[in-house]
């Protein structure tokens, strides 16, 4: 994208594909940012930025009405009020009713002056193909989860809890939770990734030049937990 800027190649409209967390609404307002010269604070009353949106679960899969697509043509064909790009990012684009979709399809063929539509979707084969055919894809990589990021979230608060106060736990103490945790194959397995993560991330934290006492620390702490053969 910044490239096609430099070079003044900068396509009418974008289409960013990729699963959920993978950065596309993101780099959409980022982007925007940039070309209109603000900040992401204040870039919702930005006068030449509109934006179309299903961000509550009351209307997650509500259909973007004709309507809202006329709003915002009629938006998009005014002349910018800053002089500059008009921007207009539209999520969920597979979403668009069939009369919304065939509205906006001559804004994305012929804009009026610095226009840009950026959209974004998590469902690219969903999107009309009348939609896709005016946009340029930009596909977005799947999301590269941590091992802890795939733990339940109710043992990953008691891991939490269990881990932040270890170190001042009685031996005896840090057995019996330590057991309780590994008696089953599948908390078994989740507690170890857990530990590996904790682990990981600590070494992550501590491995700068000079760091050798924090490391020594580190290891300490480690072998004191693995003290008690609970593992």
């Amino acid at each position: 994208l910044e490239g096609a800027y430099k070079n003044n190649a900068l396509a009418h409209a974008y289409l960013f594909t990729g699963e959920q967390g993978s950065g596309k609404r993101e780099i959409a307002r980022e982007f925007s940012c940039k070309l209109l010269n603000t900040d992401e604070a204040h870039l919702a009353i930005h006068p030449d930025f509109f934006m179309l949106s299903r961000s509550s679960e009351d209307d997650a899969e509500k259909e973007i009405s004709i309507d809202e697509v006329r709003a915002l043509k009629q938006r998009l064909g005014l002349t910018a009020a800053l002089g500059g790009w008009k921007v207009a990012i539209v999520e969920r684009v597979e979403l668009l009713a069939k009369e919304a979709a065939n509205a906006i399809l001559k804004t994305l063929e012929e804009p009026q002056g610095k226009t840009l539509i950026l959209m974004t979707t998590e469902r690219y084969g969903a999107v009309l193909p009348t939609i896709r055919s005016r946009a340029v894809r930009i596909s977005f990589p799947p999301v590269k989860m941590s091992p802890a990021d795939k733990i339940p979230a109710d043992l990953a608060d008691e891991f939490n809890t269990f881990f932040s106060g270890v170190s001042n736990m009685p031996y005896g103490l840090r057995f019996k939770a330590s057991e309780a945790y590994t008696k089953s194959q599948k908390t078994r397995e989740v507690f170890m990734r857990y530990t590996a993560e904790i682990l990981r991330k600590s070494l992550r934290g501590v491995r700068q030049p000079g760091n050798n006492a924090a490391i020594s620390s580190l290891i300490f702490r480690i072998k004191s937990f693995l003290r008690t053969d609970a593992l």
